[in-house]
């Protein structure tokens, strides 16, 4: 049984993708790992810092440059998969046979730009570097990881 290319593309994508996301998981063991070392040394260290976070993500890097490459080729040639299709074919017909209103559909997609505009404004204000630093205090303290 022969595959055909297009085939062939969509499953070095997905494989990509999940080379990918296990050496973003081992970059992310690592930085815990090489932080609660420092942390036994000196009890004040932080555990995740800029430079930790960049050498992981540098190792990960050509692979999500490999795996977003594969989806732009995946797209640029048209292949898709068709199960996925046929299960957003079904999902379409149940919302249809439930008869959700339009006024439904118009409140999602008004709700959808305005958090999406308030992610933006965030961004720019400088709250997200303050929820980086709030996210890691909570798993660093509260949670107990480090």
């Amino acid at each position: 049984m022969r595959m055909n290319t297009k085939k062939l593309l969509l499953l070095a994508h997905a494989a990509l993708c999940v080379l990918a996301g296990a050496l973003l998981i081992a970059g992310a063991l690592g930085i815990y790992r090489d932080g609660a070392a420092r942390r036994t040394l000196d009890p004040a260290a932080d555990i995740y810092t800029a430079e930790g976070v960049a050498a992981a993500a540098k190792r990960a890097l050509p692979a999500v440059v490999l795996a977003l490459a594969a989806a732009v080729a995946c797209a640029a040639l048209g292949v898709k998969d068709e199960n996925r299709i046929a299960r957003q074919a079904v999902d379409r017909d149940l919302r249809e046979r439930a008869g959700e209103p339009e006024r439904a559909k118009t409140l999602r997609l008004a709700l959808l730009l305005l958090a999406l505009g308030f992610l933006v404004l965030g961004v720019f204000n400088g709250s997200a570097h303050d929820v980086f630093v709030k996210a890691s205090r909570i798993c660093t303290e509260c949670i107990g990881l480090g």
